[in-house]
C-alpha cells in the first residue's frame, strides 16, 4: 500500500486519494452516486521536502462526494445511528486505483477504512462519523449518507512527490457500503490531473 499524501518520505502515509476537477461520478446505483472535487485542479509540481514545507502548487485536497437520492422512510426505534437509518448508505471503505499515462500503478493503490477502526489512523478525522446511542464516552460508528443527502464521506489529499513520475494521473475510487443491509458499491473516476516538475 502506498502513502496517502504523495511523499514517500512520510512514514505515516499509506495510500493516496486524488482527483481532477470535474471528476465524474459513477452511474447511479440503487439511488446512490459519487463524484470528486479537488481544491487545486493542477498541474501539481513536484516537492522534495516534507509536507509542511511543500508549496501550495504541489498539493491538492480532494472532497469525495456521495449522493443518496433515496427517499426518507419513517422509523420508530429511538436508539439508532446514522448508518442504521432506513435508506441510509453506510460507507465501509474506499478503494483507490491509479494510472499514470494510461498504465496502472499498483503501488499507488490502497484502501481507506473509516472509524471506528480507521486505516490509516492519521485520516480518522477526515470521515464524518456519529456516536452510538447512549454511549458514554462516544463509541464512534461508521459514516453514512442519509436519504436525500449529498455529503463527503472522506476528504483526502495528494502531494506530488519528487520521487513520483511526471505525467497524466487518473484516479478511480470504489466506495464500498451497504444500503438497508445489502452490499452496494459506487465508482467514481477522475479526469486526468497533470503532475510535473
Amino acid at each position: 500500500m502506498k502513502r496517502i499524501c504523495g511523499l514517500a518520505a512520510l512514514a505515516v502515509c499509506a495510500v493516496a486519494i486524488a482527483v481532477m476537477a470535474s471528476g465524474t461520478g459513477g452511474a447511479s446505483n440503487a439511488g446512490v452516486s459519487a463524484s470528486v472535487q479537488p481544491t487545486n485542479p493542477g498541474p501539481l509540481h513536484a516537492c522534495s521536502t516534507p509536507p509542511a514545507d511543500c508549496p501550495l502548487n504541489t498539493a491538492t485536497q480532494f472532497i469525495i462526494y456521495t449522493e443518496n437520492s433515496n427517499r426518507p422512510v419513517h422509523w420508530f426505534t429511538a436508539a439508532i445511528t446514522r448508518s442504521q437509518i432506513p435508506n441510509a448508505y453506510a460507507v465501509t471503505g474506499i478503494d483507490q486505483t491509479v494510472t499514470v499515462n494510461g498504465v496502472p500503478r499498483p503501488e499507488f493503490s490502497g484502501t481507506f477504512t473509516p472509524p471506528p477502526a480507521a486505516s490509516p489512523p492519521v485520516f480518522a478525522g477526515r470521515w464524518p462519523v456519529s456516536c452510538a446511542p447512549f454511549s458514554s464516552p462516544c463509541d464512534v460508528t461508521s459514516p453514512a449518507v442519509l436519504p436525500g443527502e449529498r455529503t463527503a464521506p472522506l476528504v483526502s489529499r495528494w502531494i506530488h512527490g519528487a520521487e513520483e513520475p511526471d505525467g497524466s494521473y487518473v484516479f478511480t475510487f470504489t466506495i464500498h457500503g451497504t444500503l438497508n443491509g445489502a452490499p452496494l458499491d459506487v465508482v467514481a473516476t477522475s479526469k486526468a490531473i497533470r503532475m510535473t516538475r
